[in-house]
C-alpha cells in the first residue's frame, strides 16, 4: 500500500477507507419494517493490513459487538481488529444519557487520570461505538486500535451472545 500524499501514512489511508466501507454498509443496510430486538451479537466484516516481515498484506477481519439489555442499562462487549492485528476489547455496563448509552470511568493508572466515556448510539439501522477524545482507546486498544465511529449494521444481528463471558 503506497501513500499518494507524503504527509498521509498507509495507516491513515486504511482508516479512511475502512470508515467509508462501514458508512457504505450502513447506508445500504435496510432495516426490517419492525426494528429487531436489541439483544444479540453484531458483526462488521472488513480488511486490516498485517506486516508479514516483508510486506503489508491485507487480511480479512471481523469486529464483534454483543448487547444485552437489563432493566435500565445495557451489558456491552466488543472486540475490534485493526492494523497489524492490534485489538480493542471492552466489556461493561452502560446507562442511558440522552440519546446514547454511556459508561464512564476514570483511568486511575494513566498519569492525568482522564475520564473514559465509552458510548453506544443505537439507531433503527445501526449501532455505533463512541470514544470522545480517544481516551478509552488508551486503556482498551493496542497501539493501532481505535473505537470511535466503529459501526455495526443491525441486519447483522444474531441472537447468540455466548461468545462473551458474562453476557449469558
Amino acid at each position: 500500500m503506497t501513500s499518494q500524499n507524503p504527509s498521509t501514512s498507509p495507516f491513515d489511508e486504511l482508516r479512511q477507507q475502512r470508515r467509508q466501507q462501514v458508512d457504505e454498509a450502513l447506508d445500504h443496510a435496510l432495516p426490517p419494517a419492525d426494528a429487531p430486538p436489541l439483544t444479540g451479537s453484531y458483526v462488521a466484516e472488513h480488511e486490516v493490513i498485517v506486516y508479514d516481515g516483508t510486506d503489508w498484506t491485507p487480511q480479512p477481519a471481523t469486529d464483534q459487538l454483543a448487547v444485552v439489555p437489563r432493566e435500565d442499562s445495557l451489558d456491552v462487549s466488543f472486540v475490534l481488529l485493526h492494523t497489524n492485528a492490534h485489538i480493542c476489547e471492552w466489556h461493561g455496563t452502560m446507562g442511558r444519557e440522552g440519546d446514547e448509552w454511556v459508561s464512564r470511568e476514570v483511568l486511575e493508572y494513566v498519569g492525568e487520570r482522564p475520564e473514559c466515556a465509552m458510548t453506544l448510539h443505537v439507531s433503527a439501522d445501526s449501532l455505533t461505538l463512541g470514544d470522545p477524545g480517544a481516551v478509552c482507546r488508551r486503556a482498551y486498544c493496542g497501539a493501532r486500535g481505535t473505537i470511535d465511529g466503529i459501526g455495526f449494521a443491525r441486519t447483522t444481528r444474531t441472537a447468540d451472545v455466548s461468545w462473551r463471558d458474562g453476557l449469558r
